[in-house]
């Protein structure tokens, strides 16, 4: 029952220019739901359509981005009041680059489109609000993504080298391919590979060579592909 949460909802920013009534009655006309996930349940995943946007209720999610091995790296955290998917369901993409995973037990109020295009159409403030919060959280998450980009493809470059180090058995590779088909696998350009190599030279640990690449601290290398 969505008078359960009425308090909590009208008290978040984004809401709370509605009458409990009015904001009852604009739920109950469209397909809004309360979910529940227990702690470590996957709310949505990476590559999955967004068809609604969230709002947190109670508890706390991470936000997580998985990595061309699989791995998963923790983007950031969502609390109460915060808003999941308003930045993609209006995008041409509109697909989820990030998963969402129950840290503790999460409430959520997930607002269909249509929904969310009425209150808009309806409430000015929650227009605004919601173009404000989305703005804000895409900044941020496309600055924590710059960061953690970052520490991937210093895990990347160092798990290749130790690999082909071990395939060709010695420390000083041969490239397979050329840098810039390197940096096309790696999913950046060639600047950004070329930059993470300088740092690695920087740590003392490899020697840039052309077409080659002497490893001078295979421990560090481990280090790094591990973190």
């Amino acid at each position: 029952m969505i008078t359960d949460y009425l308090d909590v909802i009208i008290s978040l920013p984004l809401f709370q220019t509605f009458t409990r009534d009015a904001l009852r009655s604009w739920l109950n006309l469209y397909n809004y739901s309360i979910a529940e996930f227990p702690p470590g349940s996957t709310i949505f995943n990476e590559g999955e359509e967004c068809r609604s946007i969230f709002v947190i209720l109670s508890g706390t999610v991470m936000i997580q981005k998985i990595d061309s091995s699989g791995r998963y790296f923790n983007v950031g955290e969502a609390a109460v009041g915060e808003i999941m998917g308003s930045n993609v369901m209006f995008s041409d993409h509109t697909f989820y680059p990030l998963s969402t995973t129950a840290i503790t037990n999460v409430k959520l109020l997930s607002l269909p489109r249509e929904l969310v295009i009425k209150l808009c159409q309806v409430n000015v403030h929650f227009l605004e609000s919601l173009l404000r919060i989305s703005s804000g959280k895409a900044f941020l998450l496309t600055k924590r993504l710059n960061e953690v980009t970052v520490q991937t493809l210093k895990q990347n470059i160092a798990r290749f080298l130790l690999k082909e180090a071990d395939a060709q058995d010695t420390a000083l590779i041969t490239l397979p391919f050329t840098k810039k088909e390197w940096a096309d696998l790696l999913g950046v350009q060639r600047p950004s590979l070329q930059r993470e190599l300088k740092r690695l030279e920087e740590l003392e640990c490899i020697i840039v060579r052309r077409d080659q690449i002497q490893l001078l601290d295979k421990e560090l290398l481990q280090r790094l592909a591990d973190e």
